[in-house]
């Protein structure tokens, strides 16, 4: 990533990967001025036309732990492989940093995630469950 004057690319990236309006241009600037952000381990992927195409935040969560989160692909150039070439980026960029370890989160039901993760060499450690239910 270049810097900030890239924050609102960066945000409509993240809005139309999840295709969601969670993230905002104040919250991703949080995330570039917190004093743990790296930004030489923030990567994105440019498409031929210019647009970006492919995200994944690393950092640090413990002296040598790294994580690779949140990953992203925009809708028009999944699959074509971007996940797997951006977290395997992320990855080599972690290890130069000092990292042993590497880790990410997903949900249960963010199967395409759960298979990227697999394909790029992680392995299942940890599952939670989340209950729900309406009490209106």
């Amino acid at each position: 990533m270049k810097g900030e004057h890239e924050v609102d690319d960066l945000v409509a990236l993240h809005r139309a990967t999840f295709g969601t309006d969670n993230m905002t241009v104040e919250e991703r600037l949080a995330i570039m001025r917190a004093p743990q952000y790296v930004p030489e381990l923030d990567l994105v992927t440019v498409a031929p036309n210019g647009d970006l195409s492919a995200f994944c935040i690393c950092g640090f969560d413990e002296e040598k732990v790294g994580y690779t989160d949140p990953i992203g692909t925009h809708p028009r150039y999944q699959k074509i492989g971007l996940g797997k070439a951006i977290v395997t980026a992320g990855l080599r960029a972690l290890q130069e940093c000092g990292a042993t370890v590497a880790e990410l989160g997903t949900s249960s039901i963010n199967l395409p995630m759960q298979k990227l993760a697999e394909r790029t060499g992680f392995v299942c450690i940890a599952e939670s469950l989340w209950f729900s239910k309406e009490v209106a």
